[in-house]
């Protein structure tokens, strides 16, 4: 009996030593655990305090080109105003002039407005076998109407490479994208 008496106290010992042991690493461990619960609440209160900064930055720049946006818009408005005043005194202007030559000229525009048009571009047309003869093939009668200019020694006779122009006078032809017209 003594004997298990004795092992039971032994054994008792060696549980209250592994008690002991256990008690200070768990103590240890909770200690961490404790200061790192810490370190982590202060980083986390300073990257609040970042982002609050940030946010404040955010909100005063969103704020300032708002200000910029309001102050470019009105100036667009004014600038529009002021371009919307020229144009209806260049119109107005350009009413009188027209009023005045009407008057002045008497309407020598011939009905179309105050100016007649003194040239018109005519879109070239592709050359192709059936223009191979030139303004014959073009236009019926234009080859007898040149040729009969040219024999009649006249000062409107007209050689390869030219129009006729106005008042017996010939001008070398436009080699451009559309043909010019003269009137």
């Amino acid at each position: 009996m003594q004997l298990s008496s004795d092992r039971m106290r032994d054994e008792l010992s060696s549980l209250n030593s592994s008690a002991n042991s256990l008690e200070g690493t768990v103590g240890d461990r909770g200690e961490r655990i404790a200061g790192e619960m810490d370190s982590l609440t202060q980083d986390l209160h300073v990257q609040l305090e970042r982002r609050r900064e940030h946010f404040r930055k955010m909100v005063t720049d969103v704020a300032a080109i708002g200000d910029s946006l309001r102050s470019l818009v009105d100036d667009l408005k004014d600038q529009r105003k002021g371009a919307d005043e020229a144009q209806s005194k260049i119109q107005g202007h350009l009413q009188v002039v027209d009023h005045t030559m009407r008057q002045d000229f008497g309407g020598l525009g011939g009905g179309r407005g105050s100016l007649a048009p003194t040239v018109d571009v005519v879109p070239a047309q592709p050359m192709h076998a059936g223009m191979a003869g030139g303004y014959g093939a073009a236009y019926p009668g234009a080859r007898a109407g040149l040729a009969g200019m040219a024999g009649s020694g006249s000062p409107t006779a007209v050689s390869y490479g030219q129009v006729p122009g106005a008042y017996g006078q010939a001008r070398p032809m436009m080699s451009t994208q559309g043909s010019v017209v003269y009137r």
